[in-house]
């Protein structure tokens, strides 16, 4: 990923229309503790996630819907449950919490549509559920280390470079 922040992440890039043709993926990994890496794998991530009825139809919404400004109050009322309740299952289960899940598929989104390379950061920004360019370049350099000029430029060089 340009920027090379996050290094220990991996992120799997999709586009928008990805996550509205197949609602039940594609989803992303995250970070866990040495404690959390013992566990089997089908105890916890998305596939976890997406067993478990109330995760799943969370994951739905905020992959087909991930522009909309959701709060895990309005995420826990659409699945049914407390938000203290379906924090703390979503966060055991996916192994971070909703909104910032929500952040890192965003910017992977946005990523995705910046390397294509047909909008403009303003336009991708509201894409993908932030409603000003400032606010989208803050989130972008946050995720990535680099403003979202830069990471096109680099993104563009990386696949000529490959080429």
């Amino acid at each position: 990923v340009p920027g090379g922040a996050n290094k220990h992440r991996h992120h799997m890039h999709v586009s928008v229309n990805d996550a509205h043709q197949n609602e039940t993926g594609p989803w992303f990994g995250s970070t866990s503790t040495p404690q959390e890496d013992d566990m089997e794998s089908d105890e916890r991530g998305w596939l976890a996630g997406l067993r478990d009825p109330h995760v799943s139809r969370a994951l739905t919404l905020l992959h087909s819907r991930q522009a909309e400004a959701w709060t895990t109050q309005a995420l826990a009322r659409a699945v049914g449950l407390s938000r203290s309740a379906f924090a703390d299952r979503f966060t055991q289960l996916i192994r971070e919490p909703p909104m910032r899940y929500l952040a890192r598929h965003r910017m992977n989104l946005a990523a995705n549509l910046l390397r294509e390379g047909k909008r403009n950061s303003s336009d991708i920004g509201y894409a993908v559920g932030l409603n000003s360019e400032a606010a989208f370049n803050c989130a972008l350099k946050k995720e990535f280390g680099t403003p979202p000029g830069q990471w096109r430029k680099s993104a563009e060089q990386a696949l000529n470079s490959s080429a």
